[in-house]
């Protein structure tokens, strides 16, 4: 007996846009975002920074390797 059921055409899934940069040509601090974000051992990433210090293509990175198996939220900050 099923204690709850799924309808899988009303789940949310997001389809952010690819990385606009390879992961190669990443800081080395971006990469390990990237890598710690995308480690099993790890279910939640708090990831904050100055405006334009890569925040996004960060997430972008870790959203495509972890298509279909994440949902991700993204505030503004601004209160």
């Amino acid at each position: 007996h099923e204690l709850a059921t799924v309808d899988h055409y009303k789940l949310f899934k997001a389809r952010p846009p690819a990385p606009s940069m390879p992961y190669a040509q990443l800081t080395a601090t971006q990469k390990w975002a990237v890598d710690l974000g995308t480690d099993d051992k790890h279910k939640v990433l708090y990831l904050c920074g100055k405006a334009g210090c890569g925040k996004t293509e960060v997430a972008l990175h870790i959203c495509d390797r972890l298509r279909g198996r994440i949902q991700a939220g993204a505030g503004t900050g601004k209160g």
